[in-house]
């Protein structure tokens, strides 16, 4: 058992490859491509080169004798694994324009929004988002935690607390749209506000805002007054409840997020 689990260990990691095993991986090949990397000019040659070039490199055909729209072209399944290449390539070089920009701060329910409102203002659905931060309020993830119909989307107080846990986030902030255009919060998004913060401070990742987006603007959801707030006094536990047993529904605490 030792000797097999040391064996998938070695197989899983790669940072001991050349970059010829490194190419065979990527295109399935069964010995390093080192011709490749010849014929490209070694591994900055053939990231400058696109898919046409890499599969006429892969076919070991002269580029000057290719013509890109006429049947000289390299053939499927050489583009094929030209692509995997070229997207390979591609990642990395999206991986450093990404490490370049430090990630978005999201310290306003302004910067929540402008995060939101291209990518979730203008649906016909309902979505509710947690934008996991960190210490400093940079964006650590952001996962969709709830999706609905012109009806509502449905979700569970629980929800939005374990995806921030599991982004190893300091605090969060939650987003949702409204489809009918109007950014109004609803007494449904206070309940579900106030569920979520009673969670979340039991958890010991506190929710900082919960932003709604629409075509019309934003608005951040405001908080229940205290009577309601007073009614409420059991969210807490049936919170912890759910976040320890996620099975009963019992311990649910359910709530709509209205148009």
């Amino acid at each position: 058992m030792a000797v097999a689990t040391r064996r998938f260990v070695e197989e899983a990691d790669v940072t001991g490859r050349s970059v010829g095993e490194l190419l065979a991986m990527v295109i399935r090949a069964r010995e390093p491509m080192l011709e490749l990397l010849d014929r490209a000019g070694g591994i900055e040659g053939l990231a400058r080169a696109d898919a046409f070039e890499i599969a006429a490199y892969l076919e070991g055909r002269d580029l000057d004798a290719l013509d890109r729209r006429r049947a000289s072209r390299p053939g499927r399944a050489a583009m094929d694994r030209a692509r995997s290449v070229a997207a390979a390539f591609e990642l990395g070089r999206r991986l450093e324009r990404a490490r370049a920009h430090p990630p978005d701060k999201l310290t306003s329910a302004v910067a929540v929004a402008a995060w939101a409102q291209p990518r979730i203002g203008a649906l016909a659905h309902e979505e509710l988002w947690m934008l996991a931060l960190d210490g400093r309020g940079h964006l650590r993830a952001a996962r969709c935690v709830a999706r609905g119909g012109l009806h509502g989307a449905a979700v569970r107080a629980a929800d939005p607390i374990r995806a921030a846990l599991r982004a190893d986030a300091s605090a969060f902030v939650l987003v949702h749209n409204h489809p009918s255009g109007d950014p109004t919060p609803s007494r449904e998004d206070a309940v579900l506000t106030a569920d979520v913060a009673a969670a979340a401070h039991i958890a010991g990742v506190p929710l900082l805002d919960h932003v709604v987006v629409a075509r019309g603007g934003f608005a951040c959801v405001p908080t229940l007054p205290p009577a309601a707030e007073a009614a409420r006094a059991d969210a807490g536990e049936a919170a912890r409840s759910d976040l320890a047993a996620p099975a009963p529904s019992s311990a649910m605490a359910r709530a709509t997020l209205a148009r």
